[in-house]
């Protein structure tokens, strides 16, 4: 998915449009999916635990910020408006997940503050909980993730760590995974190459049925 951008000739101005493309397709194409509430320069994408993603900052050009951040569904192809931030993000700031299932944003042309972004799924109940974890894993193996919450868990995901620069996050990733519950404790299966899942440090969520994620715990993809 790409968003936002600006159009020519100057001035430049922000779009509120959104595009998608399924890589797995025969013939891959661009298409436009819904749009968001605010148009938006420079802003930033952050994919969460749930495979909604969380769109902050940007503007509506280069100078006037763009606050009312927005979450994107791809079920229903929709953008909804969340919490608004404190400060500006525009040229040069950044945004990532966090192992807690928050979003750190911080930074932007003369702005050293950073701020917290903590999704609804926080606030849904208790939240599952990892007990153990291998501290790596080899592609198209079996691994064994030890938790309480075993029957009640619905979803099992790798994330990728960001690497953010100039709005636009080179290493995200929203890896589900294959598993089974056993008592205490649930069998997945890790990717099964290095296309859908490049080698390297990912956290790993495991959700519940309401989506809820537990707190992430780190493996090494081998």
């Amino acid at each position: 998915m790409i968003i936002g951008g600006r159009r020519d000739p100057q001035p430049s101005l922000a779009t509120n449009t959104a595009e998608v493309i399924d890589l797995a397709a025969s013939s891959p194409s661009w298409s436009y999916t819904g749009s968001m509430r605010f148009p938006r320069t420079f802003p930033n994408s952050v994919i969460l635990p749930d495979g909604k993603v969380l769109i902050v900052g940007g503007g509506y050009d280069d100078n006037i910020a763009t606050y009312p951040a927005e979450i994107y569904d791809p079920n229903t192809s929709s953008f909804t408006v969340v919490a608004s931030m404190r400060s500006f993000r525009l040229y040069h700031s950044t945004a990532v997940l966090l192992p807690d299932g928050r979003v750190m944003a911080g930074g932007s042309n003369g702005n050293n503050t950073v701020e917290f972004y903590s999704p609804s799924y926080l606030y849904k109940g208790d939240r599952p909980v990892i007990s153990s974890l291998p501290a790596s894993v080899r592609y198209g193996s079996k691994f064994t993730i030890g938790t309480s919450d075993a029957s009640s868990i619905t979803s099992v995901v790798m994330m990728r760590t960001g690497a953010v620069t100039h709005a636009f996050n080179q290493d995200q990733r929203h890896v589900p995974l294959s598993f089974t519950a056993g008592s205490g404790s649930l069998t997945a299966t890790a990717p099964d190459n290095s296309n859908t899942a490049p080698p390297g440090y990912y956290m790993l969520f495991i959700l519940k049925g309401n989506g809820v994620p537990s707190e992430a715990s780190f493996t090494q993809l081998k």
